[in-house]
């Protein structure tokens, strides 16, 4: 797309193709899940929104600035929307098509098309199909990308104490559950209640790799718990998992715990959060 604006031919190809307003996105799946949740919205863009569920529902989004009604819906599928910014002109709206595909567990394929958008605002600047591709991209696109970076072994190879609360806030997936972890607690190699005080032995082994990998033993012979190697190799430092806040899964988390509740206990202690 041409700086400044797009040639009109452009915008036509655009109209009779249905070019997508930005390119294909591989995303999390569970980042769009919930994404038509006014939560998840106003977490990845900061801005507030009215999102129906329903069909021939209406939507506000960045704080009113774009108004719509939903045309089409399927779970994990399809969202059809007709959207409008408020300089437009009036009585203009054009479609925006979301298609969604699954290539492979955990990973959703986001294909968008936006067609009918206008050459010219009601100002008459020319950039608005420019400005619509950048706000894509930039404000929604890069902004949940942001939310779930997969972090790097920088990131965790740092003394147990410094890893603990930046783990914090931090998201676990395993198959569709996703988890945000709300409560950590930190061991040193030198802490007494720390597996890795009494050196490597063939239990301990991987606490002793470089920070990033998991370390899951049994306690009591009864319950697992899931540990995140801190620090540099060869130290043995850890921190575990002991709480965290569903956010997506929630019907597999149940299952696999057995039973069938959404109160906060759900994931409150390591062994719930281990087996979920």
């Amino acid at each position: 797309m041409a700086k400044g604006g797009p040639a009109k031919d452009e915008l036509e190809v655009k109209k009779v193709n249905q070019k997508s307003a930005a390119p294909p996105c591989k995303l999390r799946s569970h980042r769009l899940s919930r994404r038509q949740r006014r939560r998840r919205w106003k977490g990845f863009t900061q801005s507030n929104a009215k999102i129906s569920k329903e069909i021939g529902g209406d939507i506000s989004i960045f704080d009113g600035s774009v108004t719509g009604t939903n045309m089409e819906l399927q779970e994990g599928k399809l969202i059809v929307q007709k959207w409008r910014f408020g300089d437009w002109p009036d009585g203009l709206y054009s479609t925006v098509r979301l298609v969604l595909e699954e290539p492979k567990p955990g990973v959703t394929v986001v294909k968008l098309t936006q067609t009918d958008v206008p050459e010219e605002d009601r100002y008459g600047n020319s950039t608005v199909v420019e400005n619509t591709e950048r706000g894509w991209r930039d404000l929604i696109f890069h902004k949940i990308r942001a939310k779930f970076p997969i972090l790097g072994p920088d990131f965790y190879q740092i003394d147990a104490l410094d890893l603990a609360p930046k783990l914090l806030g931090k998201y676990l997936r395993r198959d569709d559950v996703v988890l945000q972890i709300t409560e950590v607690e930190a061991y040193r190699s030198n802490d007494s209640a720390c597996h890795g005080r009494v050196g490597v032995t063939s239990r301990t082994a991987p606490l002793f790799g470089p920070g990033g990998h998991a370390y899951v033993y049994l306690c009591y012979g009864l319950h697992t718990m899931l540990n995140v190697v801190a620090d540099k190799q060869g130290i043995g430092s850890a921190v575990l998992i002991r709480s965290c806040a569903p956010v997506a899964g929630l019907e597999t988390i149940k299952r696999r715990r057995g039973l069938d509740t959404e109160k906060p206990v759900l994931l409150t202690g390591p062994a719930k959060v281990s087996i979920s």
